[in-house]
């Protein structure tokens, strides 16, 4: 990591996995509770979406919901 450019280099993709899904969300907080949510949202859709084991009735509520994004 360089601090001084403010920079992420050689971070391994487990790692740079972590970053997104842990800490992204705690600097998205500081945001407007409206924006915020979307974001919760669109994160768990996706991360539902690209599990290793999809669901059927999981796509089903989300396929319902997804106009809802």
């Amino acid at each position: 990591m360089d601090l001084s450019q403010e920079k992420l280099h050689e971070m391994k993709s487990h790692d740079c996995h972590v970053f997104k899904q842990r800490l992204l969300p705690i600097a998205f907080d500081s945001l407007a509770k409206s924006i915020w949510k979307v974001l919760v949202e669109l994160r768990l859709f996706f991360r539902e979406l690209s599990s290793t084991t999809l669901n059927v009735e999981h796509l089903r509520v989300m396929e319902e919901n997804i106009h809802v994004l």
